[in-house]
């Protein structure tokens, strides 16, 4: 079990440790969470391409473009940490089950 996180964790303010339960509960709604803001920025890199299209300022709309871009790859990182992390507690509730 050395590779799991602790088996609680302090909470923000400091008051109450976490079960491992309850981080499980946060990061599947963390997970939900980003999964929902990255369909809206798909949405918005798909809005801002077609504005792209019809432009004729093209380093403006370029621009736009590849920030929107950006946005999403760093959305999709951020997405990949919290499904790994919610894996790995999810293998030590695992582990402690058994």
């Amino acid at each position: 079990m050395g590779n799991c996180p602790a088996e609680t964790t302090d909470t923000p303010d400091g008051d109450s440790p976490l079960s491992l339960a309850e981080e499980l509960r946060d990061s599947a709604r963390r997970i939900r969470e980003l999964e929902r803001v990255r369909v809206q920025l798909a949405h918005t890199l798909l809005n801002v391409q077609e504005a792209c299209a019809t432009t004729k300022d093209a380093d403006h709309a370029q621009r736009l473009l590849s920030a929107a871009v950006r946005d999403l790859e760093d959305l999709d990182a951020r997405l990949f940490e919290a499904r790994t992390y919610h894996d790995s507690m999810e293998s030590c509730g695992d582990a402690l089950a058994s």
